[in-house]
C-alpha cells in the first residue's frame, strides 16, 4: 500500500497500472495437455554399417578402429572366436546373421534410458525400415516381428528381436543389464525359439558348447552387400 503523502513516479505509476489491467492467460486442463513420456538418453539416428564385430555389436561409417562400437540392447550373443579362445557355440553363426541383415545398410538406431554400457559402447536398438526393411519383408517369418517403428508411417523389423526369437542370441538378464523398454518382447521371442529348438537351443549346451552336429532350422535373409567377411569394409549402396 502506498503511505499518504508518498510521491510516485510516473514509471512506477505506468507499471502499477499495468498490474492492474494484467489478466492471467486461462491454462488447459491437463487432460488436453499431450503426454509425450520419453525414456530416450538421445534422439533417433541413422546410421551406415561397415562393420559387424559379432553377433550383437557393431560399428558405423563414421566410427574409427579404436571407436566403440553400437551394442544391441538386451541380446546376448554367443561368442566369436579370440585367440587363444575358441569361438562359443553358434558365435560365428549369430555374426552371420547379423552381418546377412545389417552390414552395409542404413538402420534406425533408438535408444533407452542409458546410452552407454559397461564397455563404453552405445546401447540400441536396431530397426530395419523403409527400402532397407522391404528388401526382407518377404522372407518368411520375417511378419511375425512386423511392428511399429517409432517415428515411423510404415512398419519395420526390430533387429534384436529377430536374433532373439531366431536363436541366435539370449536375452540378457534383466538383473545385470537392468530393465529396458523392449524387455517383454524380448522375453517372448526367447520364449517361442527356446520352444521351437531354434538355432542355439537346440545345438548348444548351457556352457556353450555344442551338443549335436544337426543344423538348426533357421530363415534365410538376402546378402544384400555381397560380402561373407563381417570384417570387410563395404561402399554405400545406391
Amino acid at each position: 500500500m502506498v503511505q499518504p503523502g508518498v510521491q510516485l513516479s510516473g514509471r512506477l505509476l505506468a507499471v502499477l497500472a499495468l498490474v492492474a489491467c494484467y489478466t492471467p492467460p486461462e491454462l488447459p486442463i491437463i487432460d488436453d495437455v499431450p503426454l509425450v513420456p520419453s525414456n530416450s538418453c538421445r534422439p533417433d539416428t541413422t546410421v551406415f554399417v561397415t562393420e559387424v564385430l559379432d553377433g550383437d555389436t557393431f560399428r558405423d561409417a563414421l566410427s574409427l578402429d579404436d571407436d566403440p562400437s553400437y551394442r544391441l540392447l538386451g541380446v546376448d550373443a554367443p561368442e566369436i572366436a579370440h585367440d587363444p579362445e575358441p569361438a562359443d557355440c553358434y558365435g560365428a553363426e549369430a555374426q552371420q546373421e547379423l552381418t546377412d541383415l545389417i552390414l552395409g545398410r542404413r538402420i534406425t538406431l533408438s535408444f533407452d534410458h542409458e546410452c552407454e554400457g559397461k564397455f563404453g559402447r552405445t546401447l540400441v536398438y536396431a530397426w530395419l525400415v523403409d527400402e532397407e526393411y522391404a528388401d526382407i519383408a518377404s522372407n518368411p517369418g520375417i511378419s511375425d516381428y512386423e511392428r511399429t517403428v517409432p517415428g515411423y508411417d510404415t512398419p519395420g523389423l526390430l533387429v534384436n528381436e529377430w536374433l532373439v526369437g531366431q536363436g541366435y542370441a539370449q536375452v540378457f538378464p534383466e538383473e545385470l543389464f537392468g530393465e529396458i523398454l523392449y524387455q517383454n518382447e524380448l522375453e517372448r521371442a526367447e520364449s517361442e525359439a527356446m520352444a521351437a529348438g531354434l538355432g542355439l537351443w537346440s545345438l548348444c549346451s548351457g556352457d556353450g558348447t555344442p551338443t549335436s552336429s544337426r543344423t538348426a532350422g533357421k530363415v534365410a535373409l538376402p546378402m544384400s552387400t555381397g560380402k561373407s567377411s563381417s570384417t570387410m569394409s563395404v561402399k554405400e549402396r545406391r
